[in-house]
């Protein structure tokens, strides 16, 4: 079974009222247990001064000419896709009336390229079976088809260099 792949597809939030970001452990990325500018005792890294950090993430829809599929997407390329950083999101999510669609887009004017994991179905309970590793916008000059210069990496390490590169060389 494949477990990464790409596809070409337009993003949407697939949960308007879904908040958008979480305070993280800034050693492991799990989710802190504690506030804002408090240290605690990570459970899942077991470091014992970890600080929260606030982490972007939604739950969106994948739709291409096949159909569509849900997926998370966390971190780095949430910040991407909503286009605001996990910082800002939690100083516009404290103020009252604010509308989301006033903070972040609701979705892509156009396909983006995108990296997909498959996550382990036994273990996606309450979680969505697919997770964005990476979002990329298309280049101008592309055909509707994925570039052919990108290759499958094996792990999404090894994606993130291939982005980088792909993004130095344009």
């Amino acid at each position: 079974m494949q477990r990464h792949f790409w596809t070409r597809a337009n993003v949407t939030l697939a949960e308007i009222d879904q908040p958008l970001w979480y305070l993280s452990c800034h050693n492991c990325n799990k989710s802190a247990s504690a506030t804002v500018n408090e240290t605690y005792s990570c459970r899942f890294c077991k470091h014992s001064s970890a600080t929260p950090t606030p982490r972007a993430r939604a739950i969106v829809q994948l739709q291409d000419s096949t159909g569509s599929i849900i997926a998370s997407i966390i971190g780095k390329p949430a910040e991407t896709f909503l286009k605001c950083s996990a910082t800002e999101l939690m100083k516009q999510s404290s103020e009252e009336h604010t509308k989301i669609s006033s903070i972040v887009p609701t979705n892509t004017a156009h396909d983006n390229i995108v990296f997909i994991k498959a996550v382990n179905m036994e273990a996606t309970i309450n979680k969505t079976p697919y997770e964005i590793i990476f979002i990329l916008e298309p280049h101008p000059k592309d055909d509707n088809h994925l570039p052919t210069n990108i290759t499958q990496p094996s792990n999404s390490h090894e994606a993130y260099k291939h982005a980088d590169k792909k993004q130095k060389q344009e």
